[in-house]
């Protein structure tokens, strides 16, 4: 029953974060997108300490790269960007942070490229085929990849998008097929690995204009070009008030395993976009023992992910005190594997470290 449980909430829940319901209108084909779009989209990755962050960044047709402000750490600390291949220091480029906005989750990246992709402002139709790109990490090297999804819901100026990604896509391009630029991805979900979310091109263009604006020698950002007509855009929401909007909602449901699970997944994306403190927090506040655990799981595998294995080896020795107090056999023994896994993943990352 457990179990039946489980799956029905982990189709459910996304929608939590999903917040989206408007529409606009169909994709435009053309041939070879990937040959397009590949040679401008850039390895992102940033060192602070111990910490470390990558993700993926499009070359702009100014020049700059943009990203997910989730991928830098920093906005003082310099990041390094670069090509499908090796991503030891040598082979890649210091790139300086010069734009921040973290409630859109956008930065802007100077590393003195030529000018790359252009800006498309389309607004999208639930069912609008689009192809996200993004790097495959590996222990030294990133690969770059491209998965077809299509635009889901809308929430003001947040789409939710179908495709198949993960945490290195962070950034990347989304595109029409024929490769116009219409947005960037924000981040996805573990608990739906199809499920992801697209901070589309008229915010990238407003963070860009800021950027260029009485800058000498840097060419003005031209509005984006505009895929069809329609309505000025409204400003972008804040990625707090999304949260606390998910939160209300997910407080609000009276089956307390329904709303575990809901609380374990905001947990989950808070985690993602590196909002350790808050992602605790409402992990530490699900009722139900077994979602609590994977919860802070969660929290600690991406805390990991990041390169802070130190703190993740301790919220994971608690997840693991709550994992044994679970009576349902198979509960704890979904909470014991999470662990395992988390683990895992923090020996990983340390024989990373410990690599030249």
């Amino acid at each position: 029953m457990r179990n039946t449980s489980l799956r029905l909430t982990l189709r459910v829940v996304p929608a939590l974060l999903a917040v989206a319901l408007l529409q606009a209108g169909p994709a435009r084909g053309q041939s070879d997108t990937f040959s397009v779009v590949a040679p401008w989209v850039v390895t992102v990755s940033q060192t602070d300490g111990k910490e470390v962050s990558r993700g993926s960044g499009l070359v702009h047709s100014s020049g700059l790269v943009i990203t997910a402000a989730h991928v830098i750490l920093q906005s003082s600390l310099p990041a390094r960007v670069g090509r499908q291949g090796r991503t030891a220091p040598a082979t890649t480029t210091v790139a300086r942070v010069v734009r921040i906005n973290r409630d859109a989750d956008v930065a802007v990246l100077d590393a003195g490229y030529p000018p790359g992709l252009t800006l498309e402002d389309f607004p999208a139709r639930s069912g609008d085929e689009v192809w996200v790109f993004g790097y495959e990490y590996y222990t030294q090297a990133a690969i770059l990849r491209m998965a077809r999804g299509s635009i889901g819901q809308r929430w003001r100026d947040f789409f939710q998008v179908d495709a198949a990604v993960q945490s290195g896509f962070s950034g990347g391009p989304i595109t029409t097929r024929g490769g116009r630029v219409v947005g960037i991805l924000s981040f996805g979900t573990r608990a739906n690995p199809n499920l992801a979310y697209l901070v589309p091109a008229h915010v990238l263009e407003e963070e860009l204009r800021v950027v260029t604006s009485g800058v000498p020698g840097r060419a003005s950002v031209p509005r984006a070009v505009s895929g069809r007509a329609g309505p000025s855009p409204t400003p972008a929401p804040s990625a707090t008030r999304i949260f606390e909007e998910a939160l209300q909602v997910a407080r609000s449901i009276t089956d307390e395993f329904i709303r575990s699970v809901a609380l374990w997944e905001i947990a989950r994306a808070m985690a993602r976009a590196g909002r350790w403190q808050q992602a605790l927090q409402v992990a530490w506040s699900i009722t139900d023992e077994p979602s609590r655990s994977l919860a802070l799981s969660e929290v600690a595998s991406a805390m990991a992910r990041a390169g802070n294995t130190a703190r993740a080896s301790r919220i994971l020795q608690e997840a693991l005190q709550v994992a044994q107090s679970i009576t349902d056999e198979f509960s704890r023994s979904l909470a014991l594997s999470q662990i395992a896994q988390g683990m895992l993943g923090i020996l990983d990352t340390a024989q990373q470290e410990d690599e030249p």
